[in-house]
């Protein structure tokens, strides 16, 4: 290792210019600015950041470092076990491969990562961008894990400021709209979600063991976690009248009774929305949407978070939504005040400034 300026002053000792150091390991040369001119800091700067080094590439020599597509394709193998939702990791982590390169999975740098991000910020939106963040960090975070990695280059990417918040509800005239079009299964779908805030692979894994005499048993939950979402008499009829008699699942087609990918439904329901002139409406909206008008109508925050699943009254807070309705209430109550006060201070002036709806003195002492 060895420390060096890049300045040309006559007494480089003497100069305020930063040191920088240079050394290789494994065959790599790293070099990189101490960006201090104390001589002792920037040797103890040098010598952390050569053990941070060795310690990325600890074990190199006994067994060769695991490619990217390597680690990628345990990784999808290992949450496809415990995730509904882990076919959408696969897209995402091989555009990644493509982008970064097949290359040995230590040597990923935080640069690889932000150009990639920084291209998929020109194709898709930046909240978009966000959630593929999540995965590839949390890909990176299961190689640290797994002792693949030390440090996991992630931890220098930065999401996007944007607006998580999801403002789109369903009116009441959509929801009337969406249920009297849709076909039989995305109508009981919707309506399972509406009424029990059930996700869609939550609804679609559901079975006829799964659906008690007042609620529906979810097994297999985003979470892990099973829970019961309550529903009601006339959803549970209809539910068990939909369920296939071979395979046992509510939403079971064919002569297997498989039901179809939630990417499938997806789909469909996004074309039933576009063909009903329903613009910005998904099939998760109605999980914001049943979530909202449980608040509205009085429903504890409570009660709605073990309907829906979630793990913190956080979560809650996102999904309810305040609509135009609610909002107008909240004026109309300050405006009838306003009102009052107005027309008070109008017609009950009197010619000693004292207001006819505040009682005057001495009739309040005689009475």
């Amino acid at each position: 290792m060895r420390l060096f300026k890049r300045c040309g002053c006559a007494d480089p000792t003497k100069c305020r210019h930063p040191y920088w150091y240079i050394f290789k390991l494994y065959r790599r040369r790293h070099r990189a600015s101490t960006r201090t001119a104390n001589r002792q800091l920037a040797e103890r700067i040098a010598s952390k950041e050569r053990v941070l080094a060795l310690e990325g590439r600890a074990g190199l020599r006994q067994t060769p470092p695991v490619r990217l597509s390597a680690h990628v394709k345990a990784y999808l193998a290992h949450t496809a076990k415990t995730n509904r939702t882990s076919y959408k990791d696969e897209a995402v982590l091989e555009r990644l491969v493509k982008s970064v390169g097949d290359r040995p999975i230590t040597e990923v740098s935080p640069f690889h990562l932000e150009r990639w991000k920084r291209e998929r910020a020109e194709q898709v939106s930046r909240s978009t961008v966000n959630r593929e963040l999540n995965i590839v960090r949390g890909c990176f975070s299961r190689a640290v894990e797994w002792d693949r990695l030390s440090l996991s280059p992630m931890r220098r990417v930065k999401a996007y400021r944007v607006d998580n918040v999801r403002l789109r509800v369903c009116a009441p005239e959509e929801i009337k709209t969406l249920l009297t079009a849709a076909p039989a299964d995305l109508r009981l779908l919707a309506r399972l979600t509406l009424e029990s805030l059930l996700r869609l692979s939550e609804a679609l894994a559901l079975r006829k063991d799964d659906i008690g005499p007042t609620y529906a048993t979810v097994v297999q939950s985003k979470s892990g976690r099973s829970r019961q979402a309550p529903i009601t008499p006339e959803l549970r009829a209809d539910l068990v009248a939909r369920c296939h008699k071979t395979s046992g699942y509510v939403f079971g087609v064919g002569k297997d009774g498989q039901p179809p990918h939630p990417a499938a439904v997806s789909v469909a329901f996004a074309r039933l929305t576009r063909s009903l002139h329903l613009t910005g409406i998904s099939h998760h909206v109605l999980r914001h949407t049943g979530a909202t008008v449980m608040v509205a109508n009085g429903v504890s925050l409570r009660a709605v978070q073990t309907i829906g699943g979630w793990t913190s009254l956080r979560m809650v807070e996102r999904y309810s939504h305040l609509d135009d309705a609610e909002l107008q209430r909240a004026v109309r109550v300050t405006h009838n005040h306003t009102e009052w006060a107005s027309s008070g201070a109008t017609n009950g002036a009197t010619a000693t400034g004292t207001s006819s709806t505040e009682p005057d003195k001495t009739d309040r002492g005689k009475s």
